[in-house]
């Protein structure tokens, strides 16, 4: 999955919020999962 976000500091809140956590700890053992920020300058 890939999502784009208009800034680096609201990419990172995303990963910490309490309904992503929830999502990865339902996947534990089940997938591998990576959380990736790349910063684009067009």
């Amino acid at each position: 999955m890939a999502a784009q976000f208009p800034r680096l500091k609201v990419a990172h809140e995303c990963y910490q919020t309490s309904d992503y956590q929830s999502a990865i700890k339902l996947g534990k053992g089940g997938f591998h999962h990576s959380f990736v920020i790349i910063e684009c300058v067009e």
